[in-house]
């Protein structure tokens, strides 16, 4: 299942996409510059930048279909 967290913090804005299979889940972050990262059993194992995404936003249509969840421990790295 995916899910959406709002991360949003002051006049930073931004969201988190993000899925599960087993021990791992997956984050792609709208937050600039924009970034994919894995974790396993809550380590961080990989963390890059997305420079294709740096001026890119997610749409308002993420939403749809897509549970919003609240910011979890694998949000904040």
């Amino acid at each position: 299942m995916v899910k959406i967290s709002d991360v949003s913090e002051g006049s930073i804005r931004g969201l988190h996409l993000k899925f599960s299979k087993g021990p791992y889940t997956y984050v792609v972050s709208s937050v600039s510059p924009g970034e994919v990262y894995v974790s396993k059993n809550g380590k961080v194992i990989f963390d890059r930048w997305c420079y294709a995404s740096m001026y890119k936003v997610f749409s308002d249509k993420v939403f749809d279909g897509v549970n919003q969840t609240p910011v979890s421990k694998v949000d904040i790295h």
